[in-house]
């Protein structure tokens, strides 16, 4: 479908294609023109305004936090494998969630991050294996697969975010050794499903 100028005649058509292109691009120009100069430009310095509180706890710390990390300063061994004695702090909770979770083992990472390596590693994830994830996941969920060497598997995700159970069990192969089910920002996923699959296929 092309656009005539009727009132002259003499005028070049142009295509909708062309029209939309060529309007866009003047609208565009138009804003870019109207523009308020940079800082270094002459222009005010933009401000970036804190929008984001951060997490809920550190606003609640007190003494008790305080007098923890002293002791832990004062130990001068902050960390598992490095330090002059033995991490005591660290190990104390770790069997305390031991007994609490009711496991065998509990190892205590400094984020979620090292602590899905920790799970695929420990699942025995290798190359030539594959590890089911959500298409829509924060990045740690697929990373700890290509560090093991293995290859991630993108699965669709339902109306809540989450893992789709149906899509999930398509995108099930003989090669498949695990499934990573987020919980994206706090929605769980449909557990019940995803765990009645997996079992069903021994993933």
């Amino acid at each position: 479908m092309s656009v005539h100028n009727t009132t002259n005649r003499g005028a070049s058509s142009l295509s909708r294609r062309e029209f939309l292109t060529a309007s866009c691009l003047g609208v565009c120009g138009a804003g870019l023109g109207a523009r308020p100069l940079m800082a270094e430009q002459g222009g005010k310095a933009a401000e970036m305004p804190n929008i984001d509180p951060g997490y809920v706890g550190p606003q609640f710390f007190d003494k008790h936090e305080e007098e923890a990390l002293q002791e832990v300063i004062e130990s001068r061994s902050p960390f598992r494998y490095w330090g002059p004695g033995r991490p005591e702090k660290v190990l104390r909770f770790e069997e305390a969630f031991t007994k609490y979770m009711g496991a065998r083992f509990a190892l205590a990472v400094t984020s979620g991050t090292p602590a899905l390596d920790c799970a695929v590693a420990g699942l025995g994830i290798g190359p030539g294996d594959e590890v089911i994830v959500p298409a829509y996941t924060w990045w740690s969920d697929y990373t700890c697969v290509v560090h093991a060497g293995a290859l991630p598997v993108f699965a669709d995700i339902d109306r809540t975010f989450n893992l789709d159970p149906a899509d999930f069990e398509r995108k099930i192969t003989p090669r498949t050794k695990a499934v990573i089910a987020v919980h994206l920002l706090g929605g769980p996923s449909d557990m019940d499903p995803i765990m009645e699959i997996a079992r069903k296929h021994k993933v």
